[in-house]
């Protein structure tokens, strides 16, 4: 029975085949004229119902092959990026909107035109998901790369003792509405300065992404994030470390103290809520690398506003998601969930992996996170192989003492 609702609930979700005007983009990374066009195509994204898809060729040979079998398709001559297929007319370069991005917008407007059979439809498949909007069954890997970043992300060390610490504290009081206020205070206001920094992170890299000194900067913090994550594993909170400094702990402990006393309702909620903010700030050093690398590999899709929105409020879900486990669990059985830094180690070592190769892939080849097959390689690889390595070296310390 539960096998055929969700045959019945796919049915639904698919939608019609629907027939655009294709537009195919040849380009080179790091080319300024491709950086241009790329920024005029997405403008013509609002303005017209088109099927825009973009291959770079420069550093990806299946690309540049692809390019030779459309050469030959429409007899050209390959000259340079970018090249530009509209309506079976090939354009090379760009210098402006108001010339060749005219000569490209004028082919656009005829294939507007229904009875103009001549142009070339793009052929798109897309399932409309409650929340996501439509997303093309092409790059149906989007909504999973979300969650599966999403959740390694929110396997903060920073973020889980901080509010374990907070938890604890406010069961002592014995007060189950205490517990409550304070708990879901704390999430709220995370979540919402969290989602403040990510939109913001999406508004410069939607300008700037296709840069491609953008992109080496992006993958270099990735890389470095991860390796000291990785370092964090084997020696824990010494050297540079992406955890809460030690100097903020006698003030968070202070704030919590101080919080626990109010009796007033008001005041309760209010101090949390300006405790939360102060230590999101601080701990945002810690927490900054996955966002970053999700907005940098979003930017690169052509997301509608609502489908953006569906993927930010499910990784805020996802990222909140083990610390919605831990606070529900303090309401109902007035008990903290116990956290040891062999947890945070392991975390540690999980995200450092993940981050870094994330990092490569953004140098080598960025496509490949388009792959479904490859990122649920990447993620279950990364966090099955940390959690066996993790406990053969923690029991060969243990043997060695």
């Amino acid at each position: 029975m539960r096998g055929v609702i969700w045959v019945l609930l796919a049915l639904l979700c698919i939608a019609p085949v629907v027939a655009q005007t294709q537009v195919t983009l040849f380009y080179g990374e790091g080319c300024p004229h491709c950086e241009a066009e790329i920024l005029f195509l997405n403008g013509m994204q609002n303005q017209y119902d088109i099927n825009l898809t973009m291959h770079e060729v420069w550093y990806n040979v299946s690309n540049r092959e692809l390019l030779n079998q459309y050469a030959d398709k429409y007899n050209f001559t390959i000259s340079g990026v970018p090249t530009t297929i509209v309506n079976k007319k090939v354009i090379v370069g760009f210098d402006s909107p108001k010339k060749i991005g005219a000569e490209i917008k004028k082919e656009i407007q005829n294939c507007e035109n229904k009875e103009k059979d001549s142009c070339e439809k793009g052929q798109n498949e897309y399932i409309t998901i409650p929340l996501l909007g439509q997303i093309d069954i092409g790059s149906f890997s989007l909504p999973i790369l979300t969650g599966l970043i999403a959740f390694v992300d929110g396997l903060n060390p920073c973020s889980l003792w901080v509010l374990t610490l907070l938890l604890s504290m406010v069961i002592y009081s014995g007060s189950r509405k205490k517990i409550f206020l304070v708990g879901f205070t704390y999430l709220m206001v995370t979540s919402i300065i969290y989602g403040a920094f990510i939109v913001g992170m999406i508004n410069i890299f939607s300008y700037v992404s296709y840069l491609l000194w953008i992109k080496i900067i992006v993958a270099t913090i990735a890389i470095i994030f991860g390796l000291i994550n990785i370092k964090d594993f084997f020696w824990f909170k010494k050297g540079i470390s992406l955890t809460i400094s030690e100097k903020f702990m006698p003030t968070i402990f202070k704030r919590i103290r101080h919080v626990m006393k109010q009796e007033n309702i008001w005041a309760l909620v209010g101090g949390s809520a300006v405790m939360a903010a102060g230590i999101t700030l601080v701990e945002l050093p810690c927490t900054a690398g996955f966002p970053v690398i999700w907005t940098n590999i979003l930017s690169h899709h052509n997301l509608s506003w609502l489908a953006f929105s569906g993927l930010f409020l499910l990784y805020l879900f996802i990222y909140l998601l083990d610390e919605l486990v831990v606070f529900t669990i303090a309401v109902i059985t007035m008990k903290k969930s116990k956290f040891e830094e062999k947890h945070g180690r392991l975390f540690k070592l999980i995200g450092g992996i993940i981050m870094f190769i994330l990092g490569i892939f953004l140098i080598i080849n960025p496509e490949a996170m388009n792959d479904l097959g490859t990122v649920l390689i990447t993620f279950t690889g990364a966090i099955i192989g940390s959690i066996l390595f993790a406990r053969w070296w923690d029991g060969r310390k243990k043997k060695k003492k």
